[in-house]
């Protein structure tokens, strides 16, 4: 199989593959994030939306700073804040669960 090629027969990058994601996200009720990345793909920005660079500080600078240490699940900060019973990144805005 070639590389970027899955067995389901698309392929990464593909516009048949953004049309799939775009899909599924709208059938499970995330048409916020749908629009999001319709109007990026459209616009041709996508591209600057990539994968985030690891914490530049340690768990212990983090709390040393008021975080709690905890590690965003979408951008892989460490800065995270209590808000509420939940927290928040102070990066990209992610929540763990809490609207």
């Amino acid at each position: 199989m070639a590389e970027g090629t899955y067995d389901d027969g698309f392929t990464a990058g593909s516009l048949a593959a953004a049309n799939l994601i775009l899909t599924a996200l709208q059938a499970n009720n995330f048409e916020k994030a749908a629009h999001f990345v319709h109007a990026n793909w459209e616009a041709g920005t996508l591209a600057r939306y990539t994968t985030p660079a690891p914490p530049s500080m340690s768990r212990e600078q983090a709390k040393l700073s008021g975080y709690t240490g905890d590690q965003c699940t979408v951008c892989n900060s460490l800065q995270m804040r209590n808000n509420g019973t939940c927290l928040v990144c102070e990066s990209c805005g992610q929540t763990t669960g809490c609207s």
